[in-house]
């Protein structure tokens, strides 16, 4: 695997760097891109980013809140499809196809990034038919499908976990990390939680809640002893919000409930112990703040990445995995106390969860791209 080396100083071309970024579906894509802007913008002061997706709410919200310019494609994945619907995808990527090289034609980019997910495939092949360098990330231990295809059109891939493997794209594959932005970073620098009397949980199920994440929470809620000495936040969803609400209000349970939370840094700042599912922007943001974990890993992720995933960090000792199968209220509220009562025992976890740590990942990335990968740079 190739081993970047980062910046010394600014690289400051003479004419602005554009790159495009594009990613779909989740926050899981979108959130390392943004890291990767972030680090784009502190190496050069004269950048022009444009993120490409399928326009779904919750990207072009975080992405309008951050200033950062976007535009929609045509796109849906194959994987588990059937027959017309198979066909009825591939007609979507060629309409991406067009609509990415009209919106290439006028950008004029000078690399292209793919972040995983079916929105990258017309980018990559359209950047690739352009001889536009092109790199993709993948963020799961075990490739998404449309990274394995992209793997053949890319210059080179990033990758999150040591042992992510690319048949016959070996001299392609940097180990770089899973890039986090720049709040979450500059919480786990710091090193400090916020002052609590109570043991804090965090509840997370991704950018669009976990219905099972949640109905296994509220069931914990009615075994949780010595209930006045937690202190819940719980990210839910929109549409499990109320009643998760509701639930903690029904045990007399301190909670901050809500759909969303766009400061994701601070949450974690003040947590002891986080119940989440294991995507692997969400370990990584983890693995910076030094957070002790219980996975609930997504039973039905492809390839069962998320178990993988979750694997890789309980190995190293920093965390636990409940697979869905297996999760009641009591377990899930016996594993809360046991917590609670063993401080040294988190203590230890924390230490784990930051050895995995790759704080610079997207620095890394950043730097192998504008050295390796863009050409006449300064022209």
């Amino acid at each position: 695997m190739n081993g970047p080396r980062m910046p010394k100083k600014q690289i400051t071309a003479a004419r602005p760097l554009r790159v495009i970024i594009a990613g779909a579906g989740t926050g899981g894509h979108l959130f390392p891109g943004i890291a990767i802007a972030e680090a784009l913008g502190r190496t050069n002061g004269q950048l022009e980013i444009l993120f490409i997706t399928t326009g779904r709410q919750v990207e072009t919200d975080v992405l309008d809140r951050l200033g950062y310019a976007h535009k929609k494609i045509t796109a849906s994945g194959i994987k588990g499809k059937g027959l017309a619907q198979k066909l009825a995808a591939i007609t979507r990527l060629g309409i991406g196809l067009v609509q990415f090289l009209k919106t290439a034609k006028g950008f004029s980019p000078m690399a292209v990034i793919g972040m995983g997910g079916y929105a990258s495939a017309p980018v990559i092949i359209g950047a690739y038919l352009f001889r536009v360098p092109r790199a993709i990330c993948e963020q799961n231990r075990i490739p998404g499908l449309t990274n394995r295809v992209l793997s053949r059109f890319a210059d080179r891939i990033y990758i999150s976990f040591p042992d992510t493997a690319f048949s016959g794209a070996r001299s392609k594959i940097v180990y770089a990390g899973n890039p986090v932005r720049k709040e979450i970073l500059e919480q786990g620098k710091a090193h400090g939680r916020k002052a609590e009397n109570k043991f804090t949980v965090l509840i997370l199920g991704g950018s669009q809640g976990a219905h099972a994440v949640n109905t296994a929470v509220m069931d914990t809620l009615l075994f949780v002893e010595q209930k006045e000495r937690y202190f819940f936040i719980h990210q839910a969803g929109e549409k499990d919000a109320g009643r998760v609400k509701q639930a903690y209000e029904n045990q007399k349970i301190a909670a901050e409930v809500r759909p969303f939370f766009d400061d994701m840094g601070s949450q974690y700042a003040k947590a002891d112990l986080v119940i989440c599912r294991a995507g692997a922007s969400t370990i990584a943001e983890l693995c910076v703040m030094g957070l002790p974990a219980i996975f609930i890993p997504l039973p039905h992720a492809a390839d069962n990445h998320q178990v993988l995933n979750a694997r890789f960090v309980v190995e190293s000792g920093a965390a636990e995995m409940i697979e869905e199968k297996d999760i009641t209220g009591k377990i899930v509220a016996e594993r809360i106390g046991f917590y609670a009562g063993n401080a040294g025992h988190l203590s230890k976890m924390r230490a784990s969860m930051a050895k995995i740590a790759k704080t610079d990942a997207a620095e890394l990335i950043v730097s192998d791209i504008v050295e390796n990968l863009i050409q006449n740079i300064n022209t």
